[in-house]
């Protein structure tokens, strides 16, 4: 397993060498589009995608049930853990940093390491409804509690902005119904949901590697904050992870505590910049893409390392 995962997240970062060329170049001046796409099409058809690629059954229907609870248990347990890490933290980025290190790239990420462990025989074939269910949990949590972190307001903590932010919308009343009426896409209609849904992975890359690309080597290597946000992200979420899970272990099955342990593990989540620039939060987008370049480049050997525990 340690070779497999490596390889696969070493393929998945080399996905941001081109975004970073090409801003060393001049040649890509803007992602904004790209951030559209990534946000607004491929995630929404990358939770359809995953969702479609698993029948309905008892076992599958449980196993979503199960992922999504445990996806909110251990949220709420790294992300208190990170703002108190953070509390007395006087920087304009503090919360930033905190919720860097409470977020996960579930999908984007998260997704296309599950494959290629489903296809080497190292996980279930069912694998994916458990990365779904905690992709779902994320979006609600990171449209609420998120924003709520990072703006002091309020108003955000709401059953309208839980359920009627884009990439939920798609997934709650698209995806999950289809799969409670068995209802499978014809083949022709998959192959334009999977082309989308697949793009998540390299123009999430590529944009990493636009937003290194503007990042001095000193910002990266001087900023004691990014290291224990990333720190945070990488060892103490799917530790914290790993022990909510470990007296339930026989109870939630190996397919669910693996896949569950394997995503608490992934870097920082893109979406803590997008929300930082989308309420122009002061002091936010630096720390928050700093902390996702960072523990990105990191994760090539943390997520294998961490994958030795099981």
């Amino acid at each position: 397993m340690f070779e497999t995962t490596f390889f696969s997240i070493l393929i998945l970062v080399a996905f941001a060498i081109p975004g970073f060329i090409g801003r060393k170049i001049g040649k890509v001046r803007d992602v904004g589009s790209l951030v559209f796409l990534l946000s607004y099409v491929a995630q929404p058809f990358l939770v359809i995608s995953s969702i479609q690629s698993v029948s309905l059954s008892a076992e599958n229907t449980s196993m979503l049930g199960v992922s999504a609870l445990i996806a909110l248990v251990a949220h709420a347990v790294i992300i208190g853990i990170c703002l108190l890490v953070f509390a007395k933290d006087k920087h304009p980025g503090a919360k930033a940093y905190a919720l860097a290190g409470s977020f996960g790239n579930y999908g984007f990420m998260g997704i296309p390491l599950m494959q290629n462990l489903i296809s080497a025989g190292l996980l279930a074939q069912n694998a994916l409804i458990c990365t779904t269910a905690i992709i779902v949990v994320f979006n609600l949590l990171t449209w609420t509690i998120g924003s709520f972190v990072l703006t002091g307001e309020k108003r955000y903590i709401s059953v309208k902005n839980c359920l009627l932010n884009p990439p939920t919308l798609i997934a709650l009343f698209v995806a999950l119904p289809l799969y409670f009426l068995n209802v499978v896409l014809p083949p022709w209609a998959m192959k334009g949901v999977d082309l989308l849904g697949n793009l998540s992975a390299p123009v999430s890359l590529f944009i990493l590697g636009v937003r290194l690309a503007d990042m001095t080597p000193k910002s990266l290597l001087t900023d004691v904050r990014t290291y224990i946000s990333s720190a945070l992200k990488l060892i103490i979420a799917p530790l914290a992870t790993f022990l909510v899970m470990l007296p339930f272990r026989a109870m939630i099955g190996e397919t669910v505590f693996k896949v569950m342990y394997i995503s608490m593990a992934m870097p920082s989540a893109s979406m803590i910049l997008m929300l930082s620039e989308l309420f122009n939060v002061e002091g936010a987008p630096a720390p928050a893409s700093r902390v996702q370049c960072v523990s990105t480049l990191l994760s090539v050997v943390t997520v294998p390392v961490m994958m030795m525990l099981i």
